[in-house]
């Protein structure tokens, strides 16, 4: 039986399986870095890459985080992009926040080695270069998903 005599409480050994199976889980996860790449997010980035000619956008730009952001702190990055990209939905009332929600659940994974930069330290770029470069890094993320999920196969 699992389960202790006095008060239901599960039994160390209930307990410790749970404990050594999380440890499981989660190094695996850990050691395949950044999982569930989906492509949709690279869509949505494309569609309003042809409109952003017709897009508000803030004078003082929107922070940018880079390739090497990415390659050092992959899930600050991706929520500095988050972030960012709620000004843009702010500024452009017609914009779903898809894009936003899609950035927060991928960049609540916590792939973080090292102490990483708040966005505020990142240079603010023009609309464009914000969403190419945000672009830029999402193919990255998905093709080194890909890697990572035909290495475990």
């Amino acid at each position: 039986m699992l389960w202790g005599r006095r008060k239901g409480k599960p039994s160390r050994c209930f307990s410790a399986a749970l404990g050594l199976l999380y440890m499981g889980v989660m190094a695996t996860v850990w050691a395949r870095g950044p999982q569930g790449c989906r492509r949709e997010i690279i869509g949505v980035v494309e569609g309003i890459l042809k409109d952003v000619s017709r897009m508000n956008s803030t004078d003082e730009g929107l922070y940018t985080p880079n390739v090497n952001d990415y390659k050092k702190c992959p899930a600050s990055t991706l929520r500095c992009f988050a972030e960012e990209s709620k000004v843009l939905v702010y500024l452009n009332p017609n914009l779903s926040g898809q894009l936003t929600r899609r950035l927060m659940s991928i960049s609540q994974k916590d792939w973080e080695r090292e102490h990483c930069p708040q966005c505020e330290v990142h240079r603010a770029e023009p609309l464009e270069t914000f969403l190419r470069t945000l672009y830029g890094i999402l193919q990255l993320w998905c093709d080194s998903a890909d890697q990572g999920n035909r290495r475990g196969r």
